[in-house]
């Protein structure tokens, strides 16, 4: 499963709480800086040090769900069409569906190479797409024309 962020701010912001900035702004220009919450040593890692961290690191997290649960709420399932891609008719019979699109066939319209691999069977948008990703796409390509041409 793989998970993407909606918002680009989550993964190019730079994860210091407000004191390391400080103390990293000390670095950057020589210049002492004063704490933001009053009596704690900047430098130092404090109980409030680490709890402010957490709770930040915890309301990230906590966007991050909110902004998964959001997406999650409207899967995208393959939208089934209602007619066969190959003959354009909706009336009932066997019929294949092709998993990544949705599209189905009768199976009365497949091809007999088709028909051989129904297991796996995609339909020719899906099965060019592919192809195009794929890296030997010419190869492929050869080696179906030959097939072809021996039959």
């Amino acid at each position: 499963m793989y998970i993407y962020f909606t918002d680009d701010s989550v993964r190019s912001r730079e994860w210091l709480c407000p004191k390391c900035v400080a103390r990293s702004s000390q670095k950057e220009t020589g210049l002492p800086t004063t704490s933001i919450l009053s009596g704690d040593n900047p430098g130092s890692s404090t109980p409030t040090h680490q709890r402010d961290m957490m709770q930040e690191i915890s309301l990230l997290f906590d966007q991050m769900k909110a902004r998964m649960e959001k997406s999650s709420e409207s899967p995208q399932t393959p939208q089934v069409r209602t007619r066969c891609y190959a003959c354009e008719k909706t009336d009932a019979g066997n019929k294949i569906l092709c998993n990544p699109c949705g599209r189905w066939c009768h199976i009365s319209c497949l091809s007999e190479d088709e028909a051989a691999s129904i297991a796996s069977w995609k339909c020719a948008l899906c099965t060019v797409a592919r192809m195009r990703a794929s890296t030997n796409v010419m190869d492929r390509l050869v080696d179906r024309l030959e097939r072809l041409e021996q039959k």
